[in-house]
């Protein structure tokens, strides 16, 4: 393949006079730090929770936020809407039509928020129906249940001008505003425990931080897009077949990605002690700490393929989409290596021994699924960045179907190991095979391509770290946290040169260059 010199990671779309978007470099880092301070904070206090509240407790927990998470669905994929016509019309500077399909967002997103109190009631008195929660945990776990449905009508309305921010792709300031948040949601949950507390506080905790974020998203808005009007009854039946026509295919991609991302402690916890939902959550929650690396680039996607097809620039968006996904692998991969490799000495040091070795063979088998999610989250928000989404509707749902059956017939035999090889096998189904060749026809890349960005040379470029990981795992096994990082960050030393030459092209890594600091830049080119 032929790149231009920024490979896709410099192109851009023309923004609207005077408010020009920041680089595609600055977006990925700003969302970074915000991923990685929410991530390494979440990772240290962690232990603290779990030991905090008891694997029974902190089990019913992840439980009830599982269950509760599943209201989420009610966004409709109204948000994505909203983000894809704002962005489009901004640019277009046709701020009164941007105006009334977010207004028609706001409308939607006002039933789904009143929808999501009541179904959350509802839930509350049925608990003892569906899970075996300790008698003494109900009560509490009722109202936990309660708050955590308003928090998720809270987050809907949010939708609404977190769309508008998102289309105006300003991820440095929503990263700025989302790390103040997160200092404030671990210091309260580290009080709140301190002092004793339990479900119904950390509740009120993700309430308060909602309804905070939802402030920030109004304000933000207003400033990035002052010409933009939302009124609740400003929209015409246009405007709400259109983001129907938009959303509910989202929906449907949405709701199959849900399934699978609650289902795992759901089936846990319905056919095992309640305290194994721990043992499982913990190899999940270091999955998803990885996966915030990936999502750091992916989310920018959608906004700029969207403005790209606007702008009538098609090659632009295949340079971002393959780009895009092949930068996330590359970044992703040392995590996943490590966690393949390392895993159950890693949760031996971080959660205490007794969760090593069921947590780690848990940890090892979805990282064999999280190798390749890089690539197809790019793949997923590259698609329904320019609304073409439908096509992976169909092997969305086959996957969950396939999840749902083996989870539920492999863990009466194995437990949470079966559980996790429910999640492995129907992933990597869909994601190496038919994910690829829907992308392919969708967009006219070849699968040869799809394939070797993606996943074959980010994995080449990253097998001298995992060969150093492996060595030192056998030889040097860490009697500390600390001693632990300095492992890893030695052995990504060691790494980075195949994951800079061999991981990206010549162009490619010219157009990096070209976009660092100038000090940066300088340095770099001494060097070579």
């Amino acid at each position: 393949m032929t790149h231009a010199r920024s490979a896709g990671i410099t192109a851009s779309a023309p923004a609207a006079k005077g408010r020009p978007a920041p680089s595609p470099i600055r977006n990925v880092l700003s969302n970074w730090g915000a991923f990685v301070f929410s991530a390494v904070a979440s990772f240290f206090v962690a232990p603290f929770v779990v030991h905090s509240l008891g694997d029974a407790t902190y089990g019913a927990w992840v439980l009830l936020g599982s269950m509760v998470g599943y209201l989420g669905l009610l966004d409709l994929g109204v948000r994505g809407a909203i983000m894809r016509y704002v962005a489009r019309l901004h640019a277009a500077r046709e701020h009164e039509e941007a105006g009334q399909f977010a207004s028609a967002g706001l409308f939607l997103f006002g039933i789904s928020s009143a929808i999501a109190i009541l179904a959350g009631i509802g839930l509350a008195f049925s608990l003892e129906h569906f899970f075996d929660i300790p008698r003494h945990l109900l009560p509490e776990a009722r109202i936990a249940v309660v708050l955590s449905a308003s928090t998720i009508a809270v987050a809907l309305l949010t939708g609404v001008y977190g769309g508008v921010v998102t289309a105006m792709q300003r991820f440095d300031l929503v990263s700025l505003c989302e790390l103040c948040l997160e200092l404030a949601r671990i210091t309260a949950v580290v009080l709140t425990l301190r002092a004793g507390m339990g479900l119904v506080a950390l509740a009120a905790i993700q309430l308060c931080v909602g309804l905070a974020r939802f402030g920030v998203s109004f304000t933000l808005s207003r400033k990035l897009y002052p010409e933009l009007s939302v009124i609740a009854g400003r929209w015409t039946r246009t405007h709400i077949r259109q983001i129907l026509g938009f959303s509910l295919a989202s929906t449907a991609l949405h709701s199959a990605a849900v399934v699978v991302l609650q289902l795992d402690a759901l089936v846990v916890g319905a056919f095992l002690p309640v305290s194994m939902v721990t043992f499982f959550s913990i190899a999940g929650t270091l999955a998803h700490y990885g996966r915030v690396v990936v999502d750091g680039v992916t989310h920018t996607v959608p906004p700029r393929v969207s403005a790209q097809e606007g702008a009538g620039d098609m090659a632009g968006a295949r340079r971002t989409a393959l780009v895009g996904g092949k930068v996330a692998t590359l970044v992703h991969l040392p995590i996943v290596a490590t966690f393949l490799l390392r895993g159950d000495t890693f949760i031996g040091l971080w959660m205490g021994p007794e969760y090593a070795d069921l947590s780690g063979q848990v940890l090892m088998i979805l990282s064999l699924a999280y190798w390749f999610i890089a690539g197809r989250q790019t793949l997923v928000t590259t698609l329904m960045g320019l609304n073409r989404h439908r096509v992976l509707i169909k092997p969305a749902w086959a996957e969950a179907v396939m999840n749902a059956v083996l989870s539920i017939l492999l863990v009466r035999q194995f437990g949470v190991v079966g559980v996790a090889w429910g999640t492995t096998i129907p992933f990597l189904l869909t994601t190496i095979i038919f994910y690829p060749v829907l992308f392919s026809r969708t967009l006219g890349i070849s699968l040869g391509e799809i394939w070797s960005e993606y996943w074959l040379r980010p994995s080449v470029a990253i097998l001298p770290f995992a060969a150093f990981s492996y060595v030192i795992d056998l030889w040097w096994q860490p009697h500390s946290m600390l001693l632990f990082f300095g492992q890893v960050a030695t052995t990504l030393m060691l790494g980075l040169p195949a994951m800079w030459y061999v991981g990206l092209s010549a162009d490619e890594r010219s157009g990096v260059i070209d976009r660092m600091p100038v000090r940066m830049r300088l340095s770099v080119l001494a060097r070579r």
